[in-house]
């Protein structure tokens, strides 16, 4: 039975990549990239992408809508980010189980720039202006049989910039298959498949796309769960030279960039697409976290000093009633994000 549910998801995956990449874009050079933020402290700290392992945190399922599931019936989640430059985010969510339907999430994600000075051409100052992004969220999970789930997010997105406004909508598409007696859990999911229905200027973009696979497995004789993410499965080439960087080389006559071998360029291609991430829990109440993007390292460091760039960390403490997350993640020497995450159940305060 097993290996038939696997052997399922297997072909449900080749499909669903290929059925839904043939008329989707790729994210690269696409708006709304907000929506690839975390939404969770626990994400974050794993890698900055989504967290396959298949339990009862609602953190997890607002990226991985196939691990929706009843154990989550009535948790509540509150989420505050706190970026540089006093820009600030939050999300809250919610979960509830309807029996004959399925389990459902609802979630809203909202994130401000602040207060801006508008100055016309010369510097003549006009008056300020706010800039914001947002989107609510309504995920639904089922159980197919007893290891293979499906679930789908709908989005419906806000973004405003002055004068320049924007709606849009999307949809996830997710499966996953868990084996119980290995405790490995297999995902593929596609994000962001949707449209802009209103767009900045006359010209519509294409919205951050992507087809993202994902393992994890807690491993039986010690308290560590690792996990290792593909992200984009429908595009090889996620590396840009920025013809700025001091760290290329160049042919001192001609000034042309001097190629990478082959060898160099295969590894550093294939290395954007995975995303590491361990989780220590050596007690139900305390977990420690640790990730590593590859491909972020890449975009955002700077060169001569890249520090930890791409690496992320976190916590997890349980109080009470309470689950409490903190994490962070090493963008620049300037400045990173710090995540809080609180959680709960709301059944615990109704029972006697």
């Amino acid at each position: 039975m097993i290996f038939k549910n696997f052997r399922v998801f297997v072909i449900l995956s080749i499909f669903f990549s290929f059925g839904i990449s043939a008329f989707s874009q790729s994210g690269t050079g696409s708006t709304y990239r907000f929506l690839l933020l975390p939404q969770s402290a626990r994400q974050l700290a794993m890698g900055s992408v989504f967290y396959n392992r298949y339990d009862d945190d609602i953190q997890l399922a607002l990226h991985n809508p196939s691990i929706i599931s009843k154990q989550m019936h009535n948790q509540l989640m509150l989420s505050f980010i706190d970026f540089p430059s006093d820009v600030t985010s939050f999300s809250v969510a919610y979960a509830h189980d309807f029996k004959k339907v399925g389990s459902f999430t609802a979630s809203l994600n909202y994130l401000d720039y602040g207060k801006f000075t508008e100055t016309d051409a010369t510097g003549n100052t006009l008056g300020n202006f706010n800039a914001h992004d947002m989107f609510g969220q309504i995920g639904w999970g089922r159980k197919l049989d007893s290891s293979l789930f499906m679930g789908a997010n709908l989005k419906w997105i806000s973004s405003s910039y002055a004068d320049y406004k924007s709606i849009g909508i999307a949809a996830d598409v997710a499966f996953t298959y868990y084996n119980k007696t290995n405790r490995l859990a297999l995902t593929i999911i596609a994000q962001n498949v949707g449209t802009q229905i209103t767009s900045y200027t006359d010209i519509k973009e294409s919205l951050p796309f992507g087809i993202h696979a994902a393992i994890s497995q807690k491993l039986k004789y010690a308290p560590f769960t690792y996990s290792f993410v593909w992200q984009h499965l429908e595009n090889w080439d996620l590396s840009f030279n920025d013809p700025n960087d001091p760290s290329i080389q160049r042919d001192a006559i001609t000034g042309s960039i001097i190629e990478k071998s082959k060898t160099v360029k295969l590894t550093d291609k294939t290395l954007r697409h995975l995303v590491f991430g361990i989780e220590f829990q050596p007690i139900k109440a305390f977990a420690l976290r640790l990730g590593y993007n590859y491909q972020k390292r890449q975009e955002i460091s700077v060169p001569s000093k890249p520090g930890l760039s791409g690496f992320s960390w976190g916590l997890g403490l349980k109080i009470s009633k309470f689950q409490f997350s903190y994490s962070r993640a090493i963008y620049h020497p300037a400045g990173s994000p710090n995540y809080i995450t609180i959680a709960t159940n709301l059944s615990d305060f109704l029972k006697n």
